[in-house]
């Protein structure tokens, strides 16, 4: 065994002092930053209820509109659905109701 004089054993021992009270304001401060990150997480968390909340308001309110809307424009059907599409590029589209879907669309097989 190394003898060791008493005022190396001292400083030692200040030494292991240092580095215990060291690791305990490391961990403190590891606390502090976990503690820190969960406020961020809730605060972000809140902001984004507050505009999930302005956005169902305002579709709540425009959505009965819109639908409306739809009711009245969107029941133009003549011959089949999609009527105003009749160009050629979208005839696969269309539904005819004597031929079926795309009728003389090279996509027939559908």
């Amino acid at each position: 065994m190394h003898k060791f004089s008493v005022s190396a054993l001292s400083r030692f021992k200040d030494l292991y002092d240092s580095v215990i009270s060291l690791m305990d304001v490391v961990d403190n401060h590891r606390e502090e930053i976990g503690d820190i990150s969960n406020m961020l997480i809730n605060v972000q968390t809140i902001s984004t209820n507050n505009i999930i909340r302005l956005l169902t308001i305002i579709s709540a309110i425009f959505l009965p509109f819109s639908l409306n809307l739809l009711k009245i424009y969107g029941t133009n059907f003549t011959k089949g659905f999609f009527y105003a599409w009749q160009q050629q590029s979208l005839r696969f589209l269309r539904y005819d109701c004597h031929n079926g879907w795309g009728s003389g669309c090279p996509y027939s097989d559908f």
